[in-house]
């Protein structure tokens, strides 16, 4: 009945009702993929070159991995339009994720100026200043990411981290023990609390933790091993 907005009111109710419903879940995907294509093709046929077909190829590009085309497509925005929003986020993940980190920082700095509390920029910075050993300027980035996304795991990890090494351990035993609770399989976080429990005398927690790194640790390797393994059972059969 081309009711989009009715349809999607819809799918919200019921998420609403029950959150876990996958057949929902499903078919909300389906509806919002469809609807972001035909909008991307309604501004292609409008201006094939806008600045905002850029933008949108720039994101593809990061979502893809392709970090020098994304880099080059942002700054292609910024020659077009420097105010264009979110493009200093944009070219600051890129760059991130390239790991060109004095770029990244250049950029991201920039993104904050525009918007403070912008949780992923908060977090990639925040990682940067810990790579250079610089916890104090990190620690209020990181209190930033952890009350904007409460579900986002790394955020608590490298807080937990810096409270560590700032000495505070027992918050930082609250974080990484939330860190652990989002995601049970991260085995960083099960070394990181067995480091701090053995810091505050408590052997028992500590070897507890350390043997599910280990666990986790060996799992790890066995699964390369098997994939190093497939790959080259596949190179011999396209060899054969």
């Amino acid at each position: 009945m081309n009711r989009n907005a009715d349809a999607l009111r819809q799918y919200e109710i019921l998420l609403e009702q029950d959150p876990n419903d996958k057949q929902v879940l499903y078919q909300l995907i389906r509806f919002l993929k469809s609807s972001t294509l035909e909008a991307i093709d309604q501004l292609s046929n409008l201006d094939q070159n806008s600045v905002y077909i850029l933008a949108l190829r720039a994101q593809s590009h990061v979502e893809q991995e392709k970090y020098p085309e994304a880099i080059y497509e942002f700054k292609q925005v910024l020659a077009q339009n420097p105010n264009f929003p979110g493009v200093h986020f944009g070219l600051g993940e890129a760059y991130y994720y390239k790991v060109d980190y004095p770029n990244a920082e250049k950029e991201l700095r920039l993104a904050l100026a525009e918007d403070p509390n912008l949780p992923r920029a908060n977090f990639y910075l925040a990682d940067i200043l810990l790579k250079a050993s610089n916890v104090s300027d990190a620690v209020p980035l990181l209190e930033i990411v952890v009350a904007a996304e409460p579900n986002y795991m790394k955020g608590y990890y490298l807080l937990g981290k810096c409270y560590a090494a700032e000495g505070k351990l027992q918050d930082a035993v609250k974080l990484l023990e939330r860190a652990a609770e989002l995601d049970q399989n991260d085995k960083s976080v099960h070394y990181q609390l067995g480091r701090i429990y053995k810091r505050l005398n408590q052997p028992d927690k500590s070897r507890t933790e350390m043997e599910t790194f280990e666990r986790l640790y060996a799992q790890e390797r066995e699964l390369k091993t098997k994939r190093i393994g497939g790959f080259h059972k596949d190179r011999e059969a396209t060899k054969n």
